[in-house]
């Protein structure tokens, strides 16, 4: 339950869209004196032809085809799902949308109501977030030219970290650059900020210390928390950064770029196609980035990427800002659906121990056996697979 702002104090429901690179998820909350409960929750699957929508509705799931195509536009598609969900939002009327966006900079602390200037500055940060912010750009005018009295917010992954320090913030460049915006800022925000409120209800000792999160699904980070706030987080300047992804390669030696562009004569183009499209376990197997079918090959390609870019393995790295801290093997492991064998690939909460001088390869180590050990004592039933890129 949480409160709404997005109208003032009338009964209604509101929606969520929450898009990635290949599915829009969905949220359905109704609204009563101005507290928010979901009662809702769907994905449409933009990998599929044709288009399909899931839907969960107060425990009544249902899956549509629906008659849009996916070359028709997000116009289209948003267009048919306000139809389809016209039943699912009677009497009080859908009244709302609100947004997730990757990318706030540091101009959006919060949440904010979409006017024709904050949609400007979302725009002219497209940029940062190439795989991200246009999609969610694209969602937010496809619902204004369809339904202009509507409101719209934008909730920003980025804002979640804005409590960390400028020295964690920095990189150690030229201190213009960082005034001129060239600093950490830290993603997948809204994935870390909704755990430390489960570990607050859940276990309110734990999430009162330091503790480290992972978000891992297409995109992955680990976020060191310390009573619920953000300190520092693996995924910095980009949504590049930090551990392997689906596709991205996660932290990489700035020389490697240099050598591609400088020796192997590539062009800005075809760099940031590998960094965001080639790379990460797809890259180095040649066969998937999903996580299941690699684990289900018998490749020896797929077994190269369980070593070199698990998400808790042996490539992620201590953020540069922090010493290298051993990490408290009580761990849960909340996402138990998963059928893999990468069992500590999963959404998980550690306690971090941050004034421990371990070797990087140690931590993640112990991070390792305690995901495959969790605790079991924690509460996972309580922790919902909310997955998003």
């Amino acid at each position: 339950m949480a409160r709404s702002a997005i109208v003032d104090g009338r009964d209604c429901v509101l929606l969520t869209l929450n898009p990635g690179s290949s599915t829009i998820k969905i949220g359905l909350f109704s609204v009563k004196s101005g507290r928010a409960d979901a009662f809702g929750r769907g994905a449409i699957d933009l990998r599929r032809e044709p288009v399909t929508l899931w839907l969960d509705v107060r425990s009544t799931i249902s899956e549509e085809d629906l008659s849009v195509r996916i070359a028709s536009g997000p116009q289209d598609v948003v267009e048919e799902l306000l139809d389809r969900l016209v039943p699912h939002a009677s009497p009080d009327g859908l009244e709302g949308v609100a947004h997730r966006v990757v990318h706030g900079s540091d101009q959006f602390p919060g949440a904010t109501r979409i006017t024709d200037e904050p949609l400007a500055d979302i725009d002219s940060l497209a940029q940062l977030a190439p795989m991200h912010q246009p999609q969610s750009l694209s969602l937010i005018r496809a619902v204004r030219q369809l339904r202009p009295q509507m409101a719209q917010t934008a909730s920003f992954d980025t804002a979640f970290h804005r409590t960390q320090s400028d020295l964690v913030r920095r990189f150690a460049l030229p201190r213009e650059l960082f005034e001129q915006g060239i600093k950490r800022y830290g993603f997948h925000g809204q994935s870390d900020k909704f755990i430390a409120g489960q570990m607050r209800h859940a276990h309110p000792a734990l999430a009162s210390g330091r503790t480290v999160v992972a978000h891992l699904g297409s995109g992955a980070s680990l976020c060191g928390l310390e009573a619920g706030g953000s300190r520092d987080t693996s995924i910095a300047f980009s949504t590049l950064d930090g551990i392997p992804m689906a596709t991205p390669p996660g932290a990489l030696d700035p020389g490697v770029l240099l050598h591609l562009l400088k020796v192997c004569g590539m062009t800005l183009d075809e760099v940031q196609d590998i960094l965001y499209h080639r790379s990460g376990p797809l890259g180095v197997s040649g066969i998937s980035a999903a996580v299941r079918e690699l684990a289900a090959s018998s490749a020896p390609e797929a077994g190269e990427v369980r070593l070199s870019c698990s998400p808790c393995g042996y490539r992620a790295k201590s953020p540069p800002s922090q010493p290298r801290s051993a990490v408290s093997t009580r761990w849960c492991s909340p996402l138990a659906s998963a059928s893999t064998d990468w069992k500590f690939a999963r959404q998980s909460a550690a306690t971090w121990r941050g004034s421990a001088r371990a070797s990087t390869q140690q931590s993640m180590q112990r991070m390792r056996r305690a995901l495959i050990r969790p605790t079991a004592s924690w509460p996972c039933s309580s922790w919902p697979p909310t997955r998003s890129r």
